[in-house]
């Protein structure tokens, strides 16, 4: 049954799924496979990313102490201003800063720069094993926000830049064991369609 038909708008499917005890994660999935819309969009890439639970009753407390927790890291690790700082890993993020996406206003404001520049800071400390490598980011148009929905933009961001993360860390890392096991998965593979086309 298509959208027209039901007389259930896209957001109001997304809505009554946001609105269950617990999220069915394999229909959530699914129509967000085609879109979310802006409403629903940060709250549900939270949830399919796994940095918030399926069950709405902890999602307010699980969201206020992720923001906690990376606000009491970033301070810390920041506490002593750039020079305390590793310089090596600092600079680089630092430099890559004024190319991300240069041509949307957004990114070129200071605050949000200072923003990512701890984001990124923060998780290559964290995970010293990849540390950082540049990567680039697609913006929106600009927009106002206050300090304090700033703050809670930068730590939702810095988990779910985490959780990207998380899943393909180990293609990064000294003797990159995410990338042999992928090729190895693929040998395998190969071994049994060749197999199969040898026996027909």
């Amino acid at each position: 049954m298509n959208d027209e038909n039901s007389g259930f708008s896209r957001s109001d499917k997304f809505k009554s799924i946001l609105l269950q005890p617990n999220v069915d994660i394999i229909q959530l999935k699914k129509l967000a496979w085609n879109g979310i819309p802006n409403e629903f969009r940060a709250e549900i890439w939270q949830i399919l990313l796994g940095l918030l639970p399926v069950n709405s009753e902890r999602r307010k407390s699980t969201l206020e102490r992720k923001r906690k927790e990376y606000i009491e890291n970033a301070t810390t690790l920041f506490a002593k201003g750039v020079e305390g700082l590793d310089h090596t890993t600092y600079h680089q993020i630092h430099i890559d800063m004024p190319r991300t996406n240069p041509e949307v206003e957004l990114f070129q404001r200071k605050v949000i720069q200072e923003a990512l520049e701890r984001i990124l800071y923060c998780w290559a400390i964290r995970h010293p094993a990849s540390g950082y490598y540049f990567s680039s980011y697609n913006g929106r148009k600009p927009f106002e926000i206050d300090e304090f929905q700033l703050q809670n933009v930068e730590a939702d961001s810095y988990w779910c830049l985490n959780k990207l993360l998380d899943g393909i860390q180990d293609n990064y890392t000294f003797s990159q064991p995410g990338i042999q096991r992928q090729v190895q998965k693929l040998k395998e593979l190969m071994l049994r369609i060749d197999s199969k086309a040898k026996n027909a």
